[in-house]
């Protein structure tokens, strides 16, 4: 019923997630996938199979350049855990963050560094889980109430999207060098608490690809580059 490709690596190999219908009561399984040149494989963690009150609800959100995706299952309870997936060996690495009830894996870069996000009664936080295991969280811009890592690239430039203390949502993007954020919004996109303006994924060449919500409250895609001084500048 549904597909949604959600990440691409430099070999042209995707990964993403489809949807069925159950007719019976109207809900959908939700089912992670890889296509290399045009092969599609089906990716469901054993452990994230039928458990989401007789559902599967499993995605791929992104993939690297060495064959290694990252992604989430729902358990019964409404609560997402992290995964890794080799796709040569097609085997699955559970990826939890400690104290934490939620964990989604959103990015790998290709040294293996994982963008995501974890959540818990106060609201979701970012992190980024270096290839060795260390942790550091993102607590985002100044007034951020909510934060969501969507996409990292080989520098560690993290961008996602965090909510602040009117509603509204803005991009950002976070320098781990200079250990800056900045936020994005779309000059196109509607003001005020219902603005929305999301970055879900950068490169190596300092693009970054988003959408934002206009004032017709259509949603647009974005193209925009960091140029100097880490200043963004649309270009879509």
């Amino acid at each position: 019923m549904q597909t949604q490709v959600t990440g691409i690596n430099d070999e042209d190999t995707t990964v993403g997630f489809w949807s069925d219908m159950n007719n019976a009561n109207m809900v959908k399984n939700n089912f992670g996938f890889v296509d290399q040149n045009g092969t599609f494989t089906d990716v469901v963690d054993p452990l994230g199979k039928g458990v989401d009150n007789g559902l599967t609800v499993q995605q791929l959100l992104g993939v690297n350049s060495k064959d290694l995706a990252v992604g989430f299952w729902t358990d019964a309870n409404g609560n997402t855990h992290g995964f890794k997936y080799d796709i040569k060996s097609k085997t699955f690495t559970e990826d939890n963050i400690t104290n934490f009830t939620n964990t989604t894996l959103t990015a790998i870069n290709n040294k293996g560094d994982i963008g995501g996000f974890v959540s818990n009664s106060a609201g979701d936080t970012s992190f980024i889980q270096a290839h060795n295991g260390n942790i550091q969280f993102l607590a985002g811009p100044s007034g951020a109430t909510s934060v969501q890592a969507l996409g990292v690239n080989d520098f560690d430039d993290v961008v996602g999207v965090y909510t602040d203390n009117l509603g509204a949502m803005h991009g950002f993007l976070f320098n781990e060098v200079k250990n800056m954020y900045i936020t994005i919004d779309d000059p196109n996109a509607v003001t005020g608490s219902g603005s929305m303006t999301v970055a879900n994924g950068t490169n190596d060449k300092g693009q970054i690809t988003g959408f934002y919500l206009d004032s017709p409250g259509n949603t647009d895609g974005m193209l925009l580059k960091v140029g100097g001084n880490n200043h963004p500048v649309f270009s879509s």
